[in-house]
C-alpha cells in the first residue's frame, strides 16, 4: 500500500503494472531456476509469461482492437517527436527534413513493438540469469546444471522459423512484413546470445583481461553493426560450429 502511494506521488502509478511484471519475472526465474529447468525453457517460459502479462495490461489500458491501438500509439509518438523539435532552435531546412523522416519511420517503430518487448523480455531474463550465476558462485550457492555460457547453443530446430520468416519478407502485404519483422527481431536475440557465447567461449580460450573483455562487449552491445555481425556469428554458428562442439561431444559420448 505504502509502493502505492509513493508510485502516485511521483506520477508513476501507470507504470505500476509494468513493475509489477517485472517482479513476477523474477519469480519465475526463481522458480524455474529451483526445478531445475534447462536454461533454455527457463528464458524462454518466463519471458512468454511476462510478455502475455505484458500484452494483457497494455490491452487492458489501451483497448484490444489493434488497429486502433496502433493508430494511437502513432499519434502519441508523432506528437512528442514535433514536440521535441519545438525546443530547439531556428526552423532549419536539415531540421524539416530530419523531422520529416522521424515522421515517416513512426509507423513501423510503433508496429514493432511487440516483437521489441518479447526481445527486451529476452535480454532481462538472460542479464538476470547471468548475475545469479555470478552471485551464487561467489556464495557457493546451488544453480541448476548448466553448461558454462560460453558452450551455449540455440537449439538447431530454430533456424528453420529464421528461414521461413525471411521467405515471409517477400511476400506482398503489410501484415506478412511486419509479422516477419517482429519475429526476426525476437530471433535475433536469441542468435545475438549464442555470438555472445562464441565471443565468450574465444576469450577464456586466450585468457583476455576482464577489462578488455568489458570493453569488447560494450562495443558488441552499443554499435549497432558490430552487435548484427555478432548476430549473424551465432546464426552461422549453426553451420559451421566456430567452437567445434559438435566434434567434442561426438568424441566424449
Amino acid at each position: 500500500m505504502v509502493g502505492v502511494v509513493l508510485f502516485s506521488t511521483l506520477g508513476l502509478a501507470d507504470s505500476i503494472p509494468y513493475f509489477m511484471a517485472m517482479l513476477a519475472l523474477g519469480l519465475l526465474l526463481g522458480s524455474a531456476m529451483r526445478q531445475g529447468w534447462s536454461v533454455e525453457r527457463t528464458i524462454g517460459v518466463t519471458s512468454l509469461l511476462v510478455f502475455g502479462l505484458g500484452v494483457l495490461v497494455f490491452a487492458l489500458t489501451h483497448g484490444t482492437e489493434a488497429g486502433s491501438v496502433f493508430k494511437g500509439l502513432e499519434g502519441e509518438l508523432n506528437e512528442a517527436i514535433t514536440a521535441t523539435f519545438k525546443q530547439y532552435g531556428a526552423n532549419t531546412v536539415e531540421k524539416r527534413l530530419l523531422e520529416q523522416a522521424l515522421h515517416d519511420v513512426a509507423p513501423l517503430v510503433v508496429r514493432l513493438l511487440p516483437g521489441t518487448a518479447l526481445a527486451s523480455a529476452l535480454v532481462v531474463c538472460w542479464l538476470n540469469l547471468l548475475v545469479a550465476g555470478r552471485y551464487c558462485r561467489v556464495h557457493n550457492l546451488p544453480m541448476p546444471p548448466w553448461e558454462p555460457w560460453s558452450r551455449w547453443k540455440t537449439p538447431e530446430f530454430l533456424v528453420w522459423p529464421v528461414i521461413g520468416c525471411g521467405f515471409l519478407l517477400l511476400v506482398p502485404g503489410d501484415l506478412p512484413t511486419i509479422v516477419s519483422m517482429n519475429a526476426l527481431l525476437v530471433f535475433g536475440v536469441v542468435y545475438l546470445f549464442q555470438g555472445l557465447a562464441v565471443v565468450s567461449f574465444y576469450f577464456e580460450r586466450w585468457h583476455l583481461p576482464r577489462i578488455l573483455r568489458a570493453i569488447i562487449y560494450g562495443f558488441l552491445l552499443l554499435q549497432q553493426f558490430i552487435t548484427l555481425g555478432a548476430i549473424l556469428m551465432g546464426l552461422f554458428d549453426v553451420w559451421f560450429d566456430f567452437r567445434r562442439l559438435s566434434r567434442k561431444s561426438v568424441s566424449n559420448p
